[in-house]
């Protein structure tokens, strides 16, 4: 026991000397925020920008973080390039720049090392990630394995897969999240992983402007089966996995669904991932790309669309036990506040954000920590924040964006947040917990005992609510 509490006041010493990791504020934790990988110029040298990006957005006060586990993440890493193009104005420095460590040399440098997601997931920078004091972990995690990540390719030919990649596919997925609920016990944290983001760009073919379908027509049969053999399949593992490998202390592990043809479906029916695939997946939550409601909200001038868009997503979605009938959210939305008017940023923070939360979305994911080599490539043109476009939370020279300020202004949670009355309260977002709340000092998670659930839980919140009071509570009752 004297062992462990000492292990614990190093733990709290450190956390208090790293300026990453303690919270300045805490925003609501129904909103998130994206972390791709970047071109900082800092970072350059550094490195290490999946781990910072973790800590920045700590610092910011988010509770959920979204990054990329993808077979193709090494793509924009070709520093050897023959073509200028690619290595002017692509990531030269790789996925999270680290490219170095997790993509082969040059000539293959394209390739990941890691064979599986799960390899990937246990790489020391990963692992240190996983291990931050976040609470929700949003993981757009396509297959690595060879001979399961040809089936995107094959959802979209509408070849026949075969039962030897479905067996891959169903194995990699059973260790991945076999790896989160043995991993991270006592620390609870959820994992949200996405397998495919923006289903319908998928079925309408988006990567052939000559086959691209329109909304309204008919999708062929083949990439709907294909489609729903693939979530199905890593459905039944992630669930096998729980079976035999969680406990009660393990992390919560959910299969998303992520669409973005909402309102044609919704509007002029047909078929779409949301209502032709979706209830045949067996995913856990569907999540909606929704950048289209953003944009016809304010040209239709009608600030209750996304509330009638994410309410038609829950009405074609199965409900989850965890989250009942707003087991609907949104994965990714965002407006170019250099680029966009004044009004244009106030309509979409007043009628898009806000009218979602008010809606009772559990998360809502903004574009994103920050970031501009999508736009601007190189540390010259990055010198200057605004050659960016301004999607992000903070910009190259870590001055704060518009719509940080705004989240920080409005959703900054510094006392018992008061649930939107349209939440039941089953999905009602949790309140603060309260130092005072326990009748035993230090239970602070108020499960009658004092232990490591109350420490990582003082270490997430840690300046708001919880003081050194409570850590002195804490060793003070430990194990009582």
């Amino acid at each position: 026991m004297q062992k462990l509490l000492f292990s614990l006041i190093i733990i709290f010493a450190t956390l208090l000397c790293s300026p990453h990791n303690v919270k300045a504020i805490t925003l609501d934790p129904r909103i998130g925020t994206i972390h791709v990988g970047g071109n900082y110029p800092d970072r350059h040298v550094q490195g290490d920008y999946l781990v910072w990006g973790g800590k920045k957005a700590l610092e910011l006060g988010f509770s959920g973080l979204e990054i990329f586990l993808s077979s193709n993440m090494c793509y924009n890493y070709m520093p050897n390039s023959d073509s200028e193009y690619w290595r002017t104005n692509q990531n030269p420095y790789g996925p999270y720049q680290a490219g170095s460590k997790y993509c082969q040399p040059a000539p293959n440098n394209r390739v990941s090392i890691a064979k599986t997601l799960t390899e990937l997931a246990t790489h020391p920078d990963f692992h240190e990630y996983f291990s931050l004091p976040l609470k929700n972990f949003f993981l757009t995690a396509y297959p690595f394995a060879r001979g399961s990540a040809l089936i995107n390719k094959k959802i979209v030919s509408g070849a026949a897969i075969t039962q030897t990649e479905v067996d891959t596919l169903y194995q990699e997925y059973y260790d991945f999240a076999g790896n989160f609920f043995e991993k991270y016990k006592d620390q609870q944290k959820r994992f949200f992983i996405m397998p495919m983001v923006t289903m319908d760009r998928w079925l309408t073919n988006r990567d052939n402007p000559e086959d691209k379908l329109l909304c309204s027509e008919p999708v062929p049969q083949e990439r709907i089966t294909n489609m729903r053999l693939y979530f199905s399949t890593i459905s039944k593992a992630i669930k096998q996995a729980q079976h035999d490998k969680a406990t009660p202390s393990s992390p919560k592990v959910y299969l998303v669904c992520e669409v973005n043809n909402v309102l044609c479906n919704k509007e002029q029916g047909g078929q779409s991932a949301l209502t032709d695939v979706v209830p045949y997946s067996g995913c856990d939550l569907t999540s909606y790309a929704a950048y289209e409601t953003a944009h016809f909200s304010f040209v239709r001038n009608d600030p209750t669309l996304i509330k009638k868009a994410l309410s038609h997503m829950a009405d074609n979605t199965p409900d989850h036990p965890d989250f009942a009938h707003r087991n609907v959210f949104i994965s990714e939305i965002g407006i170019q506040e250099n680029r966009a008017e004044q009004f244009n940023f106030e309509y979409f923070t007043e009628n898009t954000i806000r009218q979602a939360l008010n809606w009772g979305t559990p998360f809502i994911q903004i574009w994103g920590l920050g970031s501009c080599v999508t736009f601007n490539p190189g540390s010259a043109e990055q010198s200057d924040p605004l050659n960016c476009t301004g999607m992000w939370m903070f910009r190259p020279d870590n001055s704060l964006s518009k719509m940080y300020n705004f989240l920080k202004s409005n959703f900054t949670v510094t006392s018992t947040p008061t649930p939107s009355p349209s939440l039941t309260p089953s999905i009602a977002p949790s309140p603060s917990p309260s130092p005072s709340a326990s009748a035993k000092p230090g239970d602070l998670n108020n499960d009658g005992s004092v232990n490591l659930l109350d420490f990582n839980l003082l270490i997430s919140l840690f300046g708001n609510p919880y003081t050194i009071l409570d850590f002195n509570a804490i060793l003070s009752n430990y194990g009582k």
